[in-house]
């Protein structure tokens, strides 16, 4: 399971979701879930750092394959 969102991950909707699911399903999830976020820092008006800063295809492939590595 993941979620991904361009806001932090702190306090974002992927935390609410992520806890809905391990307490209605608790005990089935065969790993930990996933979550892709904005780092936890302001994120940048000019829209080159947005884009460095916000989850993007990349790394959230490079993220997933290390998880089933």
């Amino acid at each position: 399971m993941a979620t991904i969102e361009e806001g932090h991950a702190t306090g974002g909707i992927g935390a609410e979701v992520i806890a809905g699911v391990t307490t209605a399903g608790h005990n089935l999830l065969k790993s930990p879930p996933l979550r892709f976020a904005a780092p936890e820092c302001p994120i940048p008006y000019a829209k080159n750092l947005e884009n460095e800063m916000l989850p993007n295809p990349t790394k959230i492939a490079e993220s997933i394959l290390k998880q089933i590595d």
